[in-house]
């Protein structure tokens, strides 16, 4: 049989097409059959997972022949090492190349992860710094506000001073110690507040700093800063519970030989080995509601409810020791007894802050003197007249060095007081932040010059 060369569309039966194409005009074709794979080069990434395999195969058939034959499974290894071996050389390529190239592509991917957490770690402080220069535009750019720029940019001398108690460089030497670094938002507060999201750090502190200072209420503050009253309580709240924690952080007491070193040359020809000065103190405060609590609080001595506190100066005239407060008819032997005083002192004797021996100067009022010596400690106190009697001669001139050198606690407590929140009559809504806030008082003296200077 043949067939005419017109039916097949290469004029001959191809690979191609091997079958005839059919004789009427239909539009069936014939589908070209697939040609056969075409061999590609062999990369050298190849050549080397190649390679490796090998390597794993010939590994797996010697632990298999290792079952059966032990002579024929070394064989088969040293065979396998040496192909493998002249596979690589042929390759240009050595085991130990491949070990140092997977070491150094570990190396690298390690290197890389880090560069992308420093990356990350540098994007996000580049963005919180974004948003912050942002916020304080929007809130510098508001008119008539209170702002730390205002208030230190003002024509008015000691402008600063006179709403904070500080100049801007102790202002600004407080900031940095209670927010070491702007990138971090210390304050926790209580519910969202997004009218001082614009806020600045500085600014909050400045409105803590004013309501200290100069005790404004709640409406004045809301007035200079342009905030709700409710949210400028909230940011006073935030701020006084945050000094708190950050300044009770602090060992306040200092070493005995630092104390020998700086104290004033007239106390040390006095009492060379007295180190802390004791006296209380009573702040005035709103009437309670309760009779209980008015009777608790109430005090003879200032015939108004008060609230006490223990304090404790240096020789140079700093608060080495400042109590939590309690009712204001406590008495000062109670006061001593509860504050944590003792406890104290038994442990700077422990750790060599004190020695047995040391003074401690107090007034007439503290009957502490066997508490003390069960301590090892001396109590300075001035001597009592005897019954019917006058003082001697000694005992009248001791009573005049200790009252010219416990004049200084009082000058501290003095001190203290210029923060006018706890000079004028506390506000029963401040109840809850009373303790932080004579505390801070207290502590913010420690950034004014020392109080007694040779």
């Amino acid at each position: 049989m043949f067939v005419c060369t017109k039916h097949f569309p290469d004029g001959e039966p191809t690979d191609r097409y091997p079958d005839p194409i059919p004789a009427d005009a239909s539009q069936t074709r014939c589908t070209p059959a697939r040609p056969p794979p075409r061999k590609r080069l062999q990369t050298l990434a190849r050549k080397w997972l190649q390679t490796l395999a090998n390597v794993n195969v010939s590994e797996e058939n010697a632990e298999l022949h290792l079952a059966v034959d032990e002579s024929k499974q070394e064989n088969a290894v040293s065979l396998q090492k040496e192909v493998t071996l002249q596979e690589n050389y042929n390759l240009g390529i050595s085991t130990l190349d491949l070990l140092a190239l997977a070491a150094e592509n570990r190396d690298l991917t390690e290197k890389l992860a880090q560069q992308i957490l420093i990356n990350e770690e540098l994007r996000r402080e580049s963005t919180i710094a974004e948003q912050k220069k942002k916020r304080t535009c929007i809130w510098e750019l508001t008119s008539n506000k209170c702002t730390v720029a205002a208030v230190r940019d003002s024509h008015v001398k000691n402008n600063f001073k006179y709403y904070t108690g500080f100049v801007y460089e102790q202002f600004m030497n407080i900031f940095k110690f209670l927010v070491p670094d702007e990138c971090k938002i210390p304050l926790s507060f209580p519910r969202t507040i997004t009218s001082i999201q614009y806020m600045p750090l500085k600014d909050q502190l400045l409105l803590t700093l004013i309501k200290l200072r100069l005790s404004f209420d709640f409406k004045h503050l809301a007035n200079l800063f342009k905030l709700s009253q409710q949210d400028v309580g909230s940011v006073f709240r935030a701020w006084i519970n945050y000094m708190f924690y950050r300044f009770g952080s602090v060992p306040i007491w200092p070493d005995r030989e630092v104390l020998l070193q700086q104290m004033p040359v007239k106390f040390r020809e006095d009492f060379s080995t007295t180190f802390v000065i004791l006296d209380g103190t009573k702040l005035k405060v709103e009437r309670p509601s309760a009779l209980r609590s008015q009777s608790q609080c109430y005090s003879d001595y200032k015939s108004a409810t008060t609230l006490k506190g223990l304090v404790g100066i240096d020789p140079r005239g700093s608060f080495i020791f400042i109590s939590m407060l309690f009712s204001g008819s406590i008495s000062d032997k109670e006061i001593t007894t509860m504050c944590g005083l003792l406890p104290l002192l038994q442990q700077l004797l422990e750790c060599g802050k004190l020695k047995r021996g040391d003074g401690v100067m107090v007034d007439k009022g503290f009957l502490i003197q066997h508490e003390i010596e069960e301590l090892g400690l001396k109590l300075v106190i001035p001597p009592f007249a005897p019954g019917g009697g006058q003082m001697s001669a000694a005992d009248v001139a001791l009573t005049k060095r200790i009252a010219t050198h416990r004049v200084h606690v009082e000058r501290a407590i003095s001190r203290a007081k210029k923060f006018k929140i706890i000079d004028n009559k506390l506000d029963l809504c401040l109840f809850a932040c009373v303790n932080q806030i004579w505390f801070c008082c207290c502590f913010l003296t420690g950034f004014m010059p020392l109080l007694i200077q040779d």
